[in-house]
């Protein structure tokens, strides 16, 4: 079988699920990844040729050039940087490496790669442009697919909290009935709830911070090569020209703890999310809410009575796989 679709999917997430994470592709698949990889190389690389210290010049079509790679990189791109990797391509052995591939392919549009070459990737480990690259996928994921989607889901919270303000509800504490309520106060609780979560993300997110500073964490091959550049100096520029603050101690790898905090902070927004979905749940099952029936639909293969909640039960589900992974 050589056409793959949803159904062949290894995961949910590219299967039954597709339809609503297929806006995350653009910020979660390899190709993305080698997208954002190319984007770092390109403009580091253009940001070496602005320093005196360095015999590179790249004029302006060459920089027009170079930045089509990502601006304009497509499928027939990925496909080039996966066999640079992976078998080899256009006189390059196969790298068995993904960050050298992508090097490779950087070095292939250039109007001289036995002179320009070696300054692609100068000085750099992978995790140099890994770290830089995740963070370029991760906070876009997160403004422009998530916030837009957790504030539409707040706001019609917010809706229904005003609509149904005046319609009397019984409460419950310790599961036992307790005193009256309305069921616009009881989502107002969530509305404010999601808010909150939202804004502890956005501000996550805004804390993304990368490093630039070669194997270990001190600039060594930088220094050894043009020790008159201040490289720390450097790098703060480069990273914050990328939209991302500045993590000026490291070793070899970014310590992560900005994106353990966005995470957590995803997760803060799930347990809300998952909190509704137990109430709602509860709610249905306590008979303060139905459910209108979908003719043809079938809500139980041998009790055909029956409606099941299945949207809040997959949710809390689905929460609760993702809080897992987002600690892993």
């Amino acid at each position: 079988m050589t056409d793959r679709g949803p159904l062949d999917a290894v995961s949910p997430l590219d299967g039954r699920y597709a339809r609503y994470t297929e806006p995350l592709s653009e910020y979660a698949s390899e190709a993305a990844l080698m997208c954002a990889r190319v984007r770092v190389e390109v403009e580091y690389l253009l940001a070496l040729s602005d320093l005196d210290a360095t015999p590179l010049a790249l004029d302006a079509d060459a920089r027009t050039d170079l930045r089509s790679l990502y601006e304009s990189f497509d499928a027939d791109d990925a496909d080039v940087v996966k066999r640079l990797e992976t078998e080899g391509y256009d006189g390059h052995a196969a790298t068995n490496h993904d960050v050298k591939a992508v090097e490779y392919f950087v070095r292939m549009a250039l109007p001289d790669e036995d002179e320009q070459g070696p300054w692609v990737h100068f000085g750099l480990t992978s995790e140099d442009v890994n770290n830089l690259a995740h963070r370029l996928l991760v906070k876009p994921a997160v403004e422009t697919v998530l916030v837009p989607a957790i504030r539409e889901l707040r706001d019609a919270l917010a809706a229904a909290a005003r609509e149904h303000r005046d319609v009397p509800m019984l409460a419950r504490t310790h599961g036992q009935p307790a005193t009256p309520t309305t069921y616009g106060k009881e989502l107002a609780v969530y509305a404010s709830r999601l808010g909150r979560a939202l804004g502890r993300l956005e501000a996550a997110t805004d804390g993304l911070s990368g490093k630039l500073a070669g194997a270990s964490g001190t600039y060594a091959a930088h220094h050894a090569a043009c020790p008159d550049v201040d490289w720390r100096a450097f790098a703060e520029r480069f990273v914050e020209s990328l939209g991302l603050e500045h993590a000026p101690l490291s070793t070899q790898v970014n310590p992560c703890d900005d994106l353990a905090a966005v995470f957590d902070a995803l997760r803060g927004v799930n347990n809300v999310l998952r909190d509704l979905d137990l109430d709602m749940w509860l709610y249905i099952s306590d008979r303060y809410l139905g459910q209108e029936a979908v003719e043809g639909e079938t809500g139980s293969s041998t009790m055909p009575h029956k409606v099941n909640p299945i949207d809040f039960e997959n949710s809390e589900g689905n929460l609760t796989k993702a809080n897992a992974d987002l600690t892993f």
